[in-house]
C-alpha cells in the first residue's frame, strides 16, 4: 500500500470518528450550559463565549489528531517543524506531560459525568406526527420515562424531584418503559413512594426491563406498583377513549425476561397487541432496542402500530462506552422512523443512570411527545 492510499484510509476512517464526537459533545455543551439557571447578563456571555470556546477546542482537538497522522508521513526535514511540534504534543519528549494531561481530562470527565448525573432531568419536547391522526386526539402528549434505577444512589429525593419536574406539564400518559428499580420491594418502596405523586389525565402505565428480573421476583414489583396506581402492562394493553377515538396503551416483558425463569414471562409482543384495532392509535412500551428490532422486523404486526417507546441505552452513559452502546442495539438515542411500517421509534437515554452516578453531558432526561 503507497503512503498515499494510507494517509487517504486514517483520514477516512479518522472523520467517521471526529463525526461521532462531534455530533455527541456539540449538542451537549449547549444542552448543559443551556440549563443552568444563570442571570440575562450571563446567559448572555456564557452563550457567546463560553459555548463557543468549548466547541472550538473540541475541534481544535479533532483537527490535531488528523494532523497528527498527516506529520507521519508528510513534511518530514532535519528538523521537525512547528505544526508538527505543535500537532504531536510532545509524545516521546514530553511523556509526563502527556500523562498529566490524561489524568486532568479523565478527572474532568467524572466530575461533570457527576454534576450531571446529580442534576434534574432536562424534559425534551417531541413532537410526532401519526398518519391519519384522529382530531380528538391531536396534542395528545405522552411522558416517556425510562431507567429510573431507584437503588444505592437513586433514593426518594431524587424520584421526587423527577415528579416536580414532569408534573407542572400534565401529561395525558405517562409510560414507564422499565429498568425501574435495582432492588426488591421491601428494600425500595420507601424510595418508591413518590411515583404515586405522578399525576396524569388518563393514566401510569409501566412495562418491564432487565433489571426487573435481575432482582427477586418481578410480580412483586407488580403488586406495588397497582397500589400506588400505576398500571403494569404484563403483555397486556390498555385501551382509553379519547372524544370519539381510541388509543391502545400496549407493554411486553422485557426481551430478558425468558432468561430469568419465571414462570409467565417472556417477551410476547403479540399477546401484548392483541384486541388493539387498526383504527386504534397503538402505542408500545418496550424497553430494549433490540426487542424493537425484532417487532419491526415482523411487518404484518409492527404496521399496526405507530409509536414505540424504549430505553435501555442510557446513550451509553460514559463516554467511554458510547461507541460500544451504539454498535452493539438497534436503536441508539432519539426519534427514529421505521419505512416498512411506518412506525415511529423513541429511544430515551434514561432519567437516571446505573451504577456509578457519571453519566455523559446532557443525558438525563424526560421525554415529552406530542402526537400531531
Amino acid at each position: 500500500m503507497t503512503r498515499l492510499n494510507i494517509i487517504v484510509l486514517q483520514q477516512f476512517v479518522m472523520i467517521f470518528g471526529s463525526i461521532f464526537i462531534w455530533w455527541n459533545l456539540s449538542p451537549a455543551v449547549d444542552g448543559v450550559l443551556g440549563d443552568l439557571p444563570l442571570q440575562p447578563v450571563c446567559k448572555y456571555w456564557r452563550t457567546v463565549c463560553i459555548q463557543n470556546v468549548l466547541k472550538a477546542s473540541i475541534v481544535l482537538l479533532l483537527f490535531l489528531a488528523h494532523m497528527c497522522s498527516v506529520f507521519y508521513y508528510l513534511w518530514i526535514d532535519k528538523e521537525p517543524n512547528v505544526l508538527a511540534m505543535i500537532a504531536l504534543t510532545l509524545l516521546v519528549s514530553n511523556e509526563l506531560s502527556n500523562r498529566l494531561f490524561a489524568v486532568v481530562l479523565a478527572v474532568v470527565f467524572v466530575l461533570a459525568g457527576l454534576w450531571v448525573a446529580f442534576l434534574p432531568p432536562v424534559v425534551r419536547h417531541v413532537t410526532v406526527e401519526i398518519e391519519n391522526l384522529p382530531k380528538a386526539q391531536k396534542g395528545f402528549t405522552v411522558a416517556l420515562l425510562s431507567d429510573l434505577h431507584i437503588g444505592p444512589t437513586v433514593g426518594c429525593s431524587k424520584i421526587q424531584k423527577m415528579v416536580d419536574v414532569i408534573n407542572p406539564f400534565k401529561p395525558d400518559v405517562i409510560a414507564i418503559s422499565g429498568d425501574l428499580a435495582d432492588g426488591l420491594v421491601h428494600n425500595l418502596k420507601k424510595a418508591a413512594y413518590p411515583l404515586m405523586n405522578l399525576t396524569s389525565k388518563y393514566g401510569i402505565y409501566f412495562a418491564t426491563g432487565n433489571h426487573e428480573y435481575l432482582h427477586g421476583n418481578v410480580d412483586e414489583w407488580f403488586v406495588f406498583l397497582k397500589k400506588i396506581e400505576i398500571i403494569p402492562l404484563h403483555n397486556k394493553n390498555k385501551k382509553i377513549l379519547v372524544g370519539n377515538s381510541r388509543i391502545c396503551i400496549a407493554g411486553a416483558d422485557d426481551l430478558f425476561a425468558e432468561h430469568s425463569r419465571l414462570a409467565g414471562h417472556v417477551m410476547d409482543y403479540k399477546k401484548a397487541l392483541r384486541g388493539c384495532k387498526k383504527n386504534d392509535t397503538t402505542i408500545m412500551l418496550i424497553h430494549q432496542p433490540n426487542a424493537v428490532r425484532i417487532i419491526l422486523n415482523d411487518v404484518e404486526t409492527a404496521k399496526n402500530i405507530d409509536l414505540i417507546l424504549s430505553g435501555h441505552t442510557h446513550a451509553g452513559q460514559m463516554y467511554v462506552f458510547v461507541p460500544v452502546v451504539y454498535f452493539w442495539n438497534a436503536y441508539f438515542r432519539g426519534l427514529y422512523y421505521d419505512k416498512a411500517t411506518r412506525t415511529y421509534v423513541y429511544v430515551s437515554s434514561g432519567v437516571n443512570y446505573f451504577g456509578p452516578p457519571v453519566k455523559v453531558f446532557d443525558g438525563s432526561e424526560i421525554i415529552l411527545i406530542k402526537l400531531v
